[in-house]
C-alpha cells in the first residue's frame, strides 16, 4: 500500500510509480483524494481526514503487529532519554551487546537487520513499525525506544 505525503513533498506521480513497483491499494488525505483518484482510477484507497494517525493503524497492520510478539520500552522526558536507552540495553543485552535488544533514538538505530546513525528521535510511523517488525524478525525481545516528549502533543498516538 502507497501512503501519499503531505506538504511540499506530495505528487501525484508518485502513485503512479507505487504501483508500477507492486502498490495495489493508497492512502492519502481528503485534500489529495479527487487527484489521486484521477491519477489511478479503479486503484481502491482509503482517505482519511487526519492522514498521520491513519499511517500509524495502516502500519502497524502492514508489519503484523510486532509490539504483540516483543517488549517495547519507551524513554520520554527532557534529558537523559539516550543515556537511559543505552543503559537499558545493557543490562537487557548483559555479555552479549546486539544480541537481544534493538535501540531507537537520536544517536542509533538497531533493529536486528539494520544499523546506523538515527535521523529523527521518534521516527514516522512506517519506519517505527518496519523496525519493530524487523526487531521481532530477527530474534530480539526488546525494543528501547527514545521517545520525543512533544510527540503526543503534536501527533495522536495510534492505539489498538
Amino acid at each position: 500500500m502507497y501512503s501519499s505525503a503531505r506538504g511540499q513533498a506530495f505528487r501525484s506521480q508518485y502513485l503512479s510509480t507505487a504501483l508500477e513497483n507492486g502498490a495495489v491499494a493508497y492512502l492519502c488525505d481528503v485534500e489529495h483524494a479527487d487527484e489521486l483518484e484521477s491519477t489511478a482510477p479503479g486503484v481502491p484507497a482509503i482517505v482519511s481526514l487526519d492522514l498521520r494517525p491513519a499511517m500509524a493503524y495502516a502500519a502497524a497492520e502492514a508489519f503484523g503487529r510486532p509490539d504483540h510478539d516483543i517488549e517495547v520500552i519507551g524513554i520520554t522526558g527532557t534529558k537523559g532519554k539516550s543515556t537511559v536507552a543505552y543503559m537499558l540495553r545493557a543490562i537487557l543485552d548483559g555479555e552479549e551487546p546486539y544480541e537481544h535488544t534493538g535501540i531507537l533514538g537520536s544517536i542509533e538505530t538497531f533493529d536486528g537487520i539494520e544499523r546506523g546513525e538515527s535521523h529523527n528521535t521518534t521516527p514516522e510511523a512506517p519506519d517505527l513499525w518496519r523496525h519493530l517488525a524487523n526487531a521481532r524478525d530477527s530474534g530480539l525481545g526488546y525494543m528501547t525506544m527514545e521517545v520525543a516528549s512533544q510527540g503526543p502533543e503534536v501527533r495522536p498516538r495510534a492505539r489498538a
